[in-house]
């Protein structure tokens, strides 16, 4: 782990879904596997701090509960609606395209709520 992401985790202190002190680690709200050479998104406006309990509920959903999915939306798991996100979200950034996290937050809904 990175000095920046100890720093962090300390500075946050606790699980921002629970409060739980304990068992703290760094989250990706948008997913390591979505970075290149003209995004990096191992900065701390993408980060989340959360305890490993939280953090095994969030993965590989990922997305952006500070930006207000709710948990109902954040705990669909179809392999199909995750691969339509991660589409919109590749089709992005191929582009050359920097999603911001309302534009993640989007795409995610559209993905995952839309029928």
């Amino acid at each position: 782990m990175r000095k920046e992401h100890i720093k962090f985790l300390e500075e946050v202190g606790r699980c921002e879904l629970c409060g739980s002190k304990r068992n703290l680690q760094l989250h990706h709200m948008i997913p390591m596997v979505c970075e290149n050479e003209y995004i990096d998104l191992d900065v701390e406006d993408n980060w989340l701090c959360v305890c490993s309990a939280c953090h095994a509920r969030l993965t590989p959903k990922n997305l952006l509960t500070r930006y207000g999915i709710s948990k109902a939306k954040v705990e669909i798991h179809k392999k199909e609606q995750k691969d339509k996100f991660y589409k919109m979200v590749d089709a992005e950034i191929n582009d050359g395209y920097i999603p911001r996290p309302h534009d993640i937050l989007d795409m995610y809904e559209k993905a995952y709520c839309e029928e």
